[in-house]
């Protein structure tokens, strides 16, 4: 989350039985991703490099929410 702060980017982490929310609520590629929705893909793919897993996108301002959100998947443990 730090990281995501120092771009000047407003986010919150919260916990769900999924993994870890990140929203972010004053995405800097918001006029952009309007129109041009592939720009979407842009910040859940960096997060998945940077984290090492697996990261879905569960709102976005693309689609009319009023923010971007996307869970960072928990790692699943083979036994």
């Amino acid at each position: 989350m730090t990281w995501i702060g120092r771009a000047g980017t407003l986010a919150e982490q919260t916990e769900t039985s999924e993994g870890v929310k990140v929203t972010i609520h004053n995405c800097p590629f918001r006029n952009t991703a309007l129109k041009y929705p592939q720009v979407c893909t842009i910040t859940p793919q960096l997060m998945s490099r940077l984290l090492g897993t697996n990261i879905s996108q569960a709102d976005s301002i693309h689609r009319h929410d009023p923010y971007c959100s996307f869970v960072v998947q928990r790692p699943t443990h083979a036994d």
